[in-house]
């Protein structure tokens, strides 16, 4: 469920992130590529949430 992950995420903004890694995204196993759409909007909340301020 991507919008409650996504949650956590935004949830986590106040914190000093140093580091993210992203598993288990096998394109192979997943043929509508559900898996790698959903990686892509963690990914962007994260980085959005942690550096979007930043100029």
């Amino acid at each position: 469920r991507v919008p409650e992950l996504i949650d956590v995420v935004r949830l986590l903004g106040d914190c000093r992130v140093i580091g993210g890694d992203l598993v288990e995204v096998a394109h192979a196993w997943d043929p509508t590529g559900r898996t790698g759409i959903a990686a892509s909007w963690v990914i962007r909340e994260a980085l959005l949430t942690w550096w979007g301020t930043v100029r």
